[in-house]
């Protein structure tokens, strides 16, 4: 360290540290050096000092690959859960957005919601599957959260698509009242 102190002081001493030419790099190297040299470092700790931002990329993209292959695996291993999700979603903003199309034309923002509502919907299914797989008594979210939503988007979508004309208004009525058969009989 006193090596490190008395080159450090002979530089600002020559005017060399607040020269045009002055290298902030060279002087880093030239310090970590002196530093190195000074205090014995193992080999194992000069390499790891002389590649210290290969270790942290390589760090970082470990975890990331960890990260990925989690979800990839825990995706692959409920695959028909998130294929009802997505294909739900899909189809009630396809029908909705050919409905919103005969009334009021073609909205942009609308398509991209589509798309909003199926990243959250994916992303709640990655987080309960793997709230799931952690903990053994919950076996049960998956079911009790995503079931009331697929319901309902189903129900969206066949409005959507009588909407659209692709269901009659009648059928549509009947679907309805065997759906909601618990509230009684529809008085037409």
């Amino acid at each position: 360290m006193l090596g490190l102190y008395l080159t450090f002081k002979r530089k600002i001493n020559k005017g060399v540290m607040f020269s045009p030419s002055f290298n902030i790099y060279e002087h880093i190297v030239t310090y970590y050096r002196v530093f190195m040299i000074n205090n014995q470092f193992t080999k194992l700790g000069k390499y790891f000092w002389e590649h210290y931002l290969e270790f942290l990329i390589s760090s970082i993209f470990a975890f990331m690959a960890f990260i990925f292959s989690y979800f990839y695996n825990l995706t692959i291993s409920n695959y028909p859960q998130f294929i009802a999700v997505i294909s739900v979603v899909f189809l009630d903003g396809l029908f909705g957005i050919i409905a919103g199309t005969k009334r009021e034309g073609f909205k942009t923002y609308k398509a991209i919601k589509v798309l909003k509502t199926a990243v959250f919907w994916i992303i709640l299914l990655a987080v309960i599957l793997s709230v799931e797989k952690g903990f053994v008594g919950a076996g049960w979210l998956s079911e009790t959260i995503m079931i009331p939503f697929l319901v309902f988007q189903i129900i969206s979508t066949l409005k959507n698509a009588s909407m659209s004309g692709y269901i009659k208004i009648g059928l549509l009525n009947q679907i309805m009242d065997k759906i909601d058969k618990h509230k009684g009989e529809r008085q037409l």
